[in-house]
């Protein structure tokens, strides 16, 4: 099923084509990656072997498409309510959760990662539907400062339109840390995963998508001109990605004529530093697992080790040993820990670095065994006495090295030399003393240091990703990292005992509907530590009896206050009969509120209903509340003084009444306190 999602009529096209080197139709991507007639060449690093199906690169008009589609649906998409789309994403998880055997194996074939690896990238991406979610949820819910005479209540909106930018080496485990706290905020996300891990990004992507509503989550394919398109695009509004420091600054660049919002996480040259009175074994364990885990080719490995001299030969012997119970070869095969390179390029990266330092002096410690043919294989290395002047020490490895130097055992000598580079990802300090520990960790210019511990592994999940210096911009994942695909702005509500100053989005995703014997949903209004301590007027609610379209009124009855009314319509059909003052309505929390409410059991009720509260030009009273329903156009009533307008195509599909009993104020204020009766009416949806 899955396949026959992935593979669309042009992509069952290029299944028929054969991949024959053609120099003058083929580009070059990044790790050597060819785009060859427009297709993708996704190869196997294992084997050299092609991986199918082929996937086709995005042309500029299908990337104009898209973030159309993108802005087309993301303002319905922002206008449900904050529970009802983390529901969606937390039914999409599960949907990845589906494919989650197929998934890994495709993560092995396309960059080489062990399938136990590959396997507990896919585990740990598809745990994020739990407590993880949860937290995305309340980072993105309003926040009530103050009480009693005023409130000021801090709202979340949405930017728009965001573009993920996803790396190769985690290419379905850094997709949610970006895409879903964007949806959560309400935005749209068009997700372009890197061109060595097409497969592995459209699957996920697709799999993700099929519970959400359609061209909220969409996926691109190709080269960097496809990723410049998006970042120079005016109609995406946020990029986030994840990817080298070069890159981050062109994407930076582009971004900064029009102040698009950006969150880059790039890379690292992390250090670890072994203080001579830390647990040695602790410390050698960590630095092999944490150099080497996918085969060094992660943004945070353990790049740079600076060891207490008079611990040296006891950690450097440790180091060895564990080393060599590392085996290189073919990812799926029993007992193998290090897949190969993800690409040819990347591994003479690795190799120079290697070879340089051993033609100016470093010590080779060990090397291992590798496959005689096949692959981008690089054997395990232990290499020792290197010099802060090397290669090495100062450009990214990205490779299954361990480096090992020394440094005199000072405080000051540690923090210098973990410092003594352009980036500031991770870095990590090993101690017998803890209070030495985060006083050296305090001095590291890092966005994360871990004490005796890997940061990334032990960090609290309301801890936020964070890169100092070159190793990025803002931040991903945490409290703040979640808050960063939203602006936050001020809803302030002045007001005294008898006035209602509740911010009424606060209760928008809190309203529960019961299902009532005639089939009609009850609203209910649940306590909540956020509501208002004032008592607050009520309105009677009728809910109407939606059975074969009729519209007679069942008598459910509810009595709901003012913070409530707005919550009301979760696929339903109703009629408030309303005493409130007009300052109430008038409050300032209403004004440019977007409102809406679902319901899950829709069998036999209209479709989701939708609408906007706006203030009069004067500020005063509420002007009109624009509704839409059955994707019809907006149909509006408008009260507050004013002669109402109903627009419909007959009596049934009216979709305002409005009483004239206000008609006789001559003039509509603060004060006066209409009596208003909003009867909703549409016809019945498909």
């Amino acid at each position: 099923m899955l396949s026959k999602l992935l593979v669309s009529s042009r992509s069952r096209q290029l299944l028929r084509l054969k991949f024959t080197y053609c120099r003058r139709l083929s580009t070059k991507m990044g790790q050597g990656v060819d785009v060859i007639d427009g297709v993708i060449r996704n190869v196997n690093p294992a084997t050299g072997e092609l991986i199918e199906p082929p996937v086709a690169a995005t042309t500029p008009s299908e990337l104009a498409a898209a973030v159309a589609t993108a802005n087309a649906a993301q303002e319905k998409w922002s206008a449900l309510p904050l529970a009802e789309r983390i529901d969606l994403l937390r039914k999409g998880l599960g949907a990845v959760e589906s494919i989650a055997e197929e998934l890994a194996s495709t993560i092995t074939k396309e960059m080489g990662k062990v399938s136990a690896e590959a396997k507990l990238e896919v585990k740990e991406a598809v745990g994020l539907k739990g407590d993880w979610l949860d937290l995305v949820k309340e980072a993105n819910e309003d926040v009530v400062l103050g009480d009693g005479e005023a409130q000021s209540v801090i709202v979340r909106d949405p930017l728009g339109v965001v573009a993920v930018i996803s790396p190769w080496n985690f290419p379905a485990g850094e997709i949610p840390f970006l895409a879903v706290p964007a949806l959560a905020a309400g935005n749209a996300v068009i997700v372009k995963p890197s061109e060595v891990t097409p497969l592995t990004g459209q699957m996920y992507c697709s799999a993700l998508a099929s519970e959400l509503p359609e061209g909220v989550l969409q996926c691109v394919q190709g080269a960097g001109e496809v990723g410049e398109l998006l970042t120079s695009s005016e109609d995406v509004q946020m990029i986030a990605m994840t990817g080298s420091t070069g890159t981050g600054k062109r994407i930076m660049e582009k971004c900064s004529k029009s102040l698009k919002r950006l969150v880059l996480e790039l890379g690292g040259k992390d250090p670890m530093v072994v203080f001579a009175d830390a647990d040695l074994d602790k410390a050698a364990r960590d630095a092999v697992n944490n150099s080497l885990f996918n085969a060094g080719q992660v943004c945070c490995s353990v790049e740079r080790i600076y060891v207490e001299e008079s611990a040296k030969n006891e950690f450097e012997q440790k180091v060895v040993e564990l080393a060599k119970k590392q085996k290189v070869g073919v990812p799926t095969e029993k007992g193998v820990t290090l897949g190969p390179m993800v690409s040819e390029m990347q591994m003479e990266i690795v190799k120079k670095q290697v070879d340089d330092s051993l033609d100016n002096g470093a010590k080779l410690l060990y090397r291992s065994d590798i496959p005689e043919s096949g692959g981008n294989w690089y054997p395990v290395t232990v290499v020792s006495d290197l010099k802060q002047d090397m290669n090495i020490q100062a450009n990214e490895t990205f490779g299954p090295v361990v480096a090992v130097s020394t440094f005199d055992g000072s405080e000051d000598e540690a923090a210098r030399l973990a410092n003594e580079t352009e980036y500031g990802l991770a870095s990590y300090v090993y101690t017998g003393d803890l209070k030495k520990g985060a006083r050296v960790a305090r001095r590291i210019r890092s966005g994360q240091v871990g004490i005796n511990c890997y940061s990334l592994v032990a960090a609290q999940p309301k801890c936020p990703w964070v890169g100092h210096k070159m190793s990025g911009y803002g931040a991903h994942s945490g409290m703040d990292g979640f808050r960063s695909f939203s602006e936050q702005s001020l809803r302030r509500a002045e007001g005294n005992d008898d006035e209602a100053t509740e911010d009424l989005g606060l209760l928008l995703s809190s309203l529960e509907c019961l299902e009532d014997d005639y089939g009609s949903y009850a609203p209910v209004v649940p306590s909540t530590s956020n509501a208002s301590k004032q008592e607050q007027p009520k309105a009677s609610v009728t809910l109407l009896d939606v059975k074969n379209g009729a519209s007679d009124s069942m008598g459910v009855e509810a009595e709901l206050t003012p913070s409530d009314f707005l919550k009301l319509g979760p696929n339903m059909v109703f009629e408030v009969t309303q005493s409130l003052g007009g300052r109430l309505l008038d409050s300032p929390t209403l004004r440019g509120r977007s409102f809406s409410c679902t319901s899950d059991a829709a069998t036999e009720v209209w479709s989701n209903l939708t609408g906007k509260v706006a203030a009069n030009e004067d500020g005063s009273g509420i002007t009109e509340i624009e509704v839409l329903l059955n994707n019809r156009e907006a149909l509006a009533c408008t009260f507050a003084g004013k002669e109402e307008t109903c627009l419909g195509d007959d009596e049934s599909n009216t979709l305002c009444g409005i009483d004239d009993s206000y008609k006789d104020d001559k003039e509509f204020n603060a004060e006066t306190k209409p009596k208003v009766l909003v009867r909703v009416l549409a016809e019945k949806g498909e």
